[in-house]
């Protein structure tokens, strides 16, 4: 299997195909397999196609329930309404910046769900930092309530100066005062 693998490997997908999505490559995969059946090994009578079919009557039927193989993550939705996700980022409602929202990542798409219910659907990305944005009418609405009146964080509080170098340890630390006691006069 190993060697099979690896020549199929080689002679099909380096360099690796140019597509669109994870879609095109698994119909491009499907058409190169239905091809591959009609190949014969070297030193085999039959084909790779007609040796299956005598072996599928050997194989174990598939489960009847459906297995979930995708994972479960809960990224955080920033403030321009997109989770990250393995380093790819999807938009999802506004409604839900600054909450983490339940992520299904399959391998051919990303479910979003707010408790059970599935609140964005993408096609998984191939490349490194892309975006996929779905601009629902009814997002722009959730997104002119709650994301405006949130505004930019800004702390009220005046900006603190950094600390002098003598108040400072050899391990970058600050250190601390001692406390001083007053003695009344005469002890």
């Amino acid at each position: 299997m190993e060697h099979e693998g690896g020549r199929f490997r080689r002679k099909h997908l380096v360099p690796p195909p140019q597509v669109e999505s994870l879609a095109e490559l698994n119909e491009r995969l499907a058409a190169i397999d239905v091809a591959e059946d009609a190949r014969h090994i070297h030193g085999r009578p039959t084909s790779i196609g007609f040796d299956f079919e005598a072996e599928r009557e050997r194989l174990r039927p598939l489960p009847a329930d459906d297995y979930d193989c995708g994972i479960d993550l809960t990224p955080v939705v920033a403030h321009n309404s997109r989770i990250t996700v393995r380093q790819c980022y999807y938009s999802v409602p506004a409604k839900f910046i600054g909450a983490k929202v339940r992520v299904k990542l399959r391998a051919n798409e990303l479910w979003v769900f707010d408790g059970r219910k599935v609140v964005a659907r993408h096609p998984r990305l191939t490349r490194r930092y892309t975006y996929h944005d779905f601009l629902d009418p009814t997002w722009r609405s959730c997104w002119s309530s709650r994301a405006r009146s949130r505004g930019p964080r800004r702390s009220r509080r005046p900006e603190r100066r950094a600390a002098s170098p003598r108040s400072m340890r050899r391990s970058g630390r600050r250190r601390r005062r001692r406390p001083v006691t007053v003695r009344p006069p005469g002890c």
